[in-house]
């Protein structure tokens, strides 16, 4: 069980370090152990989203998104936003996800979504493959989510698909939690939605809401958000005594 939870952590780290370089660089390359770039203060208190009442996941206690066999020849990492040292909640019935891939050599991309049941058992639900693009990306799995049932979405990169050990996994789960539909306001823009939403804890509809949206206050709002997970996950990981 020490290595199992070692394990987690350790995967927790690499995630909050790459979430938190991700987030100050735009989008543009950025290191491949995680780090931010040079002359980049990274923020240590979360400003906009804070999860309630956060569950443990159920999921494997294994880091995901590490680097074998030399999958990406550039600097920057793939990450999926999305936490992985608690279970993020959306107010969607069919959320969108989302995740970044960086500008380098495509690779095929294998999308899955499980139901977990009350033994932690999974059951398949969706199985797609998607095309590589660079970038920020969003996908729709059509699966109606049911309230008090957890879900994992899963994000392989087939790096050599001769050699299924080479893949990178990149994994989170997910549940939905009904939300008051006054709570969200209809004339809001995207970024005042986003918050919104985050500071309610539905991580999920915050960051799927701002898209792949260029417009500098949505851009400040994910790197915002962005920020704010990679704090909470650095929390987790490294709790104080």
């Amino acid at each position: 069980m020490k290595n199992h939870s070692l394990i987690k952590v350790l995967g927790i780290v690499w995630v909050a370090s790459n979430l938190s370089a991700i987030a100050y660089a735009d989008y543009q390359p950025t290191r491949s152990d995680g780090s931010a770039p040079e002359g980049v203060t990274i923020s240590t208190a979360p400003r906009y989203f804070q999860p309630v009442n956060p569950s443990a996941p159920q999921s494997p206690s294994t880091p995901t998104g590490t680097r074998r066999g030399g999958c990406f020849s550039g600097e920057s990492a793939p990450s999926i936003f999305a936490p992985k040292g608690f279970v993020g909640i959306t107010a969607n019935t069919q959320p969108q996800l989302t995740w970044f891939l960086p500008d380098d050599e495509p690779v095929p991309v294998e999308f899955s979504f499980y139901t977990i049941d009350a033994s932690g058992s999974y059951e398949l639900e969706h199985l797609q493959m998607l095309s590589y693009e660079p970038g920020i990306n969003q996908y729709q799995p059509p699966v109606e989510l049911q309230s008090g049932t957890r879900y994992l979405w899963q994000l392989v990169l087939q790096c050599n698909p001769n050699r299924p050990s080479s893949a990178l996994v990149y994994e989170a789960e997910i549940e939905f939690v009904p939300m008051s539909v006054s709570t969200i306001s209809t004339t809001a823009n995207a970024s005042e939605k986003a918050e919104t939403y985050a500071m309610a804890g539905y991580w999920y509809d915050a960051i799927s809401i701002l898209g792949q949206g260029e417009q500098p206050d949505v851009v400040a709002m994910r790197r915002a958000l962005l920020n704010d997970l990679a704090i909470l996950e650095d929390a987790i990981a490294t709790p104080e005594h």
